[in-house]
Formats: C-alpha cells, sequence, structure tokens
C-alpha cells in the first residue's frame, strides 16, 4: 500500500510505526511547517517528498490511503477532498467539531469508492475488547466513565489551535476524553438524551473552552455517568464500570477486572506517550488487512456516529442547561 501522510505532529511517529510494521510504503508526507516536515521523515527514516499542500499532494501521489494527523478544524475539510477523490482515509479523532461537519462526512463516505476509517484506537486494547464482549453479552443496569488527566498551560501553548472553540471544537471532551466516552458508547450504544455541564475550572485566563465536563447518558431502563477533567494535579489510567446481570465488569488502563477477578493485556510495546497506548498499531494493521481484503474496515465512521452524535448533544446541553434528546440531531 502507498500511503500519504498529512500532518507531522507529535502522533505521526507513531503512525510511522505502525505503517512500517506492515511495510506500507509512506509515498510523500504533507505539513504546512515544512522544516516539520522534514524533520519527521528524517527522524523516521523515510525517503519521500515533502509537500506544503495537501491538496497537491494527494493529487500528484493518488495514494491508495491518507492519514490526516492535522488539528481538529481541518479533519473534516481534508477527509471530504481525500473521499472526493476516491482515496481512502484514516484520521484522527476526533471525526470533525461540528453536527454539519458530521452530515457532511457521511455523505461523503457514501458516496465514495474509499473507506473511511478514524482512530478510536483504545477499542483495540485487551481491556476494552474483553468489557465490549462481556456488556454485549449481558443485561446492563448502569454504568460509569473517568477520566483524570493534567493538562497545563505549557501544553494549549504547544498550538495555536489548542483551547479555542473554532480550532479544537471544545476541550476535555472532544479531546483528551473522548476514546473513554467512545467505549462506553461502542459498548452500550447510542443514548436517548444526555445532559452535561461543562466548566473551566484552572485554566481560565489561558483557555477559551471545558476542561471539565460531566454527562449523564440515559437509556431505556438505566443510566450512564461521565466525567472528565484535565485540572488534577496528576495524570490517571482511565477507569470505565459496567454493572450487569452477570457481574460488574471494569477497565482500569489495560486491566480488565470482572466481579474482583484481574486479567491484564500486553500495552508495553506502546510508542510515545503512554496514555496513548499500544492500540494504534493494532488499528492500522486492521484497517490495511480489510482494505487489502476487500472488507469494510472496522472503526470505520459509521461505527462513530453514535460517540460524535453524544459529544454534540453534550455541547448542546450545556448550552441549553437541559436534557437533550438525540433524536434532535438527525442525520
Amino acid at each position: 500500500m502507498r500511503v500519504c501522510i498529512i500532518g507531522t505532529g507529535a502522533i505521526s511517529g507513531v503512525h510511522a510505526s505502525a505503517l512500517k510494521s506492515i511495510n506500507a510504503q509512506i509515498a510523500a508526507v504533507c505539513d504546512v511547517d515544512a522544516k516539520k516536515a522534514y524533520d519527521f521523515i528524517r527522524n523516521n527514516d523515510i525517503d519521500c517528498p515533502v509537500y506544503e499542500d495537501y491538496k497537491a499532494m494527494l493529487l500528484k501521489t493518488r495514494p491508495d490511503a491518507v492519514h490526516i494527523l492535522t488539528p481538529h478544524y481541518l479533519h473534516a475539510e481534508m477527509a471530504l477532498f481525500a473521499l472526493s477523490e476516491n482515496i481512502n482515509v484514516l484520521s484522527e479523532k476526533p471525526v470533525c467539531i461540528n453536527f454539519d461537519q458530521l452530515k457532511a462526512l457521511l455523505n461523503a463516505a457514501k458516496q465514495s469508492k474509499a473507506q473511511y476509517g478514524v482512530c478510536f484506537q483504545n477499542r483495540y486494547l485487551f481491556a476494552n475488547r474483553k468489557a465490549y464482549d462481556f456488556v454485549s453479552k449481558s443485561k446492563v443496569f448502569g454504568a460509569d466513565g473517568a477520566v483524570v488527566w493534567s493538562r497545563d498551560a505549557k501544553y494549549y501553548a504547544s498550538g495555536e489551535w489548542r483551547g479555542k472553540w473554532a480550532t479544537e471544537g471544545g476541550g476535555v471532551l472532544i479531546n483528551q476524553s473522548i476514546h473513554t466516552l467512545d467505549l462506553m458508547v461502542h459498548a452500550l450504544g447510542r443514548p436517548v438524551k444526555v445532559t452535561a455541564s461543562i466548566k473551566n475550572v484552572h485554566l481560565r485566563d489561558v483557555i477559551e473552552v471545558e476542561d471539565s465536563a460531566e454527562l449523564l447518558l440515559y437509556y431505556p431502563g438505566f443510566t450512564a455517568k461521565f466525567t472528565a477533567t484535565t485540572a488534577a494535579k496528576g495524570s490517571y489510567p482511565v477507569v470505565t464500570n459496567f454493572y450487569t446481570d452477570a457481574g460488574i465488569a471494569e477497565t482500569r488502563g489495560d486491566e480488565f477486572t470482572l466481579s474482583g477477578e484481574k486479567s491484564g493485556g500486553d500495552d508495553a510495546g506502546h510508542i510515545g506517550k503512554a496514555e496513548w497506548g499500544a492500540g494504534h498499531a493494532m488499528l492500522i494493521e486492521d484497517y490495511y488487512s480489510c482494505l487489502a481484503a476487500g472488507k469494510p474496515v472496522n472503526c470505520g465512521i459509521d461505527g462513530c456516529v453514535d460517540t460524535m452524535l453524544t459529544v454534540f448533544a453534550a455541547y448542546l446541553s450545556a448550552r441549553r442547561g437541559q436534557p437533550v434528546f438525540l433524536e434532535e440531531l438527525s442525520l
């Protein structure tokens, strides 16, 4: 497979390593900062052209797939162009930053001959696979999840797009904690309605967006709670709990516990930040296996819709100060 990469920031090395492990050819890379792109190909021992214009790169190179690793506000624009050219897409999260973009992307994916995958890579980790399988076979009475991390002013200064509604699309909910919310929604399905509150606790003079969020997800017969903050003094493993007729399933990082009995996966092979985990390599290998076999990709955009709708409903609920039924967000 011939692959292009758009964006050579922190996560790009993880993608490059995973692509090399499956013998994919990185045919070209693009970044508006050419020096950054040249540093990336040198540091990752890649021999390929560098572009500053992603459209020119895709039209010239005509790759089998493109990885979109750019700031949030660019994800939808770039995916829409690639899909219009029938180029397979693998995008970092989030899919997009507003509801209108989500509708446009779903429509474009339906019309394109290409496939559109999204990096919700934590679905591939051992504990989360175990929890998903368990929940799918059980009657759920309740669930909760929590993300307790720390992000300081230095983190937000690392990119102009960070901490702004127009370019990040939100804060802790759509960025740092979206993976854990996705794990809950992936296991439980689309909620009927969402009640949410968001606030900026410790960086009011630094960022516009929220650093703390609290959600109630309403399902027929039970309610799930999700809390997230980047205002903590330290960062801790993410946690989910599913309360069922067959016992309590808990994930803590990549450790799975069923009614007190623990089992863990092998997450030692991760590259980069510890919270990124080892899921990228598994997701990328699976994505290209599906493309090669001519099968629908796992973690495609259709399978991410419920998570994105939950995020958008939560922001809408926080603005209104009242619950939002997801049927209001009609696709």
